[in-house]
């Protein structure tokens, strides 16, 4: 027979079980392939350049453990996701866009950092990357994954030669227009 203080316990154990199970969280971060994992930091956008490249995109789950994911990759802008690759992947499809939707895997109870998946993008000058999607948690539930911004194409910098170039030829025709003296 349960005495009262027992169901008290019970119940706070219960609520104890909920709370832990709502605090578990996923960052995501992406990395140029072959860097080091830790080369850049998780919620934060990668700056590249128009003419893109290979990029490995991790997840970490804390404080426990996930059993499938499902995400979508999504191009503002003028991009292209190509060369998806992942162990235990599911493709998934492109998307008009240029990005890439559906792409999904199990990960068997697998915590902490983990590579997703591999792939390869490039875009225009202010194009973005964006990653979103959801995973089973560990109490197989689907819990989202934070919506952020991977991927940021920035301009490529005209360099100070070229404009200390453009500037002594623009020098040389005016003197080269210039009436000559006498």
């Amino acid at each position: 027979m349960k005495t009262p203080s027992m169901i008290k316990y019970t119940a706070a154990a219960c609520l104890l079980s909920l709370s832990a199970a709502s605090t578990q969280a996923a960052t995501v971060w992406l990395v140029e392939s072959g860097a080091a994992s830790n080369s850049n930091s998780p919620g934060t956008t990668l700056e590249i350049l128009p003419e893109g490249g290979s990029y490995d995109l991790y997840v970490n789950f804390t404080p426990d453990t996930a059993y499938g994911w499902d995400v979508d990759l999504t191009v503002t802008g003028t991009g292209l996701v190509s060369n998806v690759t992942g162990d235990n992947l599911d493709i998934g499809a492109p998307m008009p866009n240029g990005g890439w939707g559906q792409i999904g895997g199990d990960i068997f109870g697998e915590g902490g950092e983990i590579l997703l998946f591999s792939f390869d993008f490039s875009g225009t000058a202010g194009s973005t990357l964006t990653f979103s999607g959801s995973y089973t948690d560990d109490s197989f539930s689907d819990a989202p994954f934070p919506t952020l911004d991977i991927v940021s194409v920035s301009e490529v910098p005209l360099p100070a030669s070229g404009w200390l170039l453009a500037s002594a030829l623009g020098a040389l025709l005016a003197r080269r227009r210039s009436p000559k003296r006498s």
